[in-house]
């Protein structure tokens, strides 16, 4: 025989050998496989019931007594002098307030804080900020100063320019708001 045809029998009964010694190893994952075995074994597949839900008893909402959302806010006068005073400008000197940028009508009061029988007003503004006043802070484009500060709303008291030299005092009261409101 040719040499060229015994070593190709040979390499193939060499690879044959090889690949009845590979299979006869034992597999690399059977430890896993005995283990994921031994596991299913010893656990139990009992799942305790969920607990029975607890009844929730149903409110019923009305409105029919709140204010309708879509209303515009209420500012309300409480008093005006019917006579313009003269020189009762605050101190144009005094550095401005941050809500003296805003006009009144745009501030919402939105809650109050009490401490220590002191009430401050929290204030939300046209940017939807919350500010936290108190008696003798400014605001408004008028000159506003607030007055009184209760659960109910703030009092203001505002100096409107009639023509530069006289102004009118008015009282305003800014109530608060709703839950809600807008």
């Amino acid at each position: 025989m040719n040499i060229k045809i015994k070593k190709s029998l040979l390499s193939i009964m060499l690879i044959s050998m090889l690949n009845v010694l590979y299979g006869c190893q034992p597999k690399p994952d059977s430890d896993l496989k005995n283990f994921v075995r031994a596991t299913q074994e010893n656990t139990s597949t009992h799942i305790d019931p969920l607990p029975p839900f607890k009844k929730v008893d149903t409110l019923h909402y009305t409105s029919k007594h709140l204010k309708n959302p879509f209303d515009p806010l209420e500012i309300s006068l409480v008093q005006s002098t019917t006579t313009p005073q003269r020189n009762c400008r605050l101190d144009p000197e005094r550095p401005r307030e941050l809500l003296e940028s805003y006009p009144i009508e745009s501030l919402r009061m939105i809650g109050y804080i009490e401490k220590n029988n002191i009430f401050w007003g929290l204030l939300l503004d046209a940017n939807n900020n919350v500010h936290r006043v108190k008696e003798g802070n400014y605001l408004g484009l008028n000159e506003g100063i607030i007055e009184k500060i209760h659960t109910k709303g703030i009092e203001i008291h505002e100096w409107n320019s009639m023509d530069g030299e006289k102004f009118q005092e008015k009282t305003i009261f800014l109530p608060l708001s709703e839950p809600g409101e807008s």
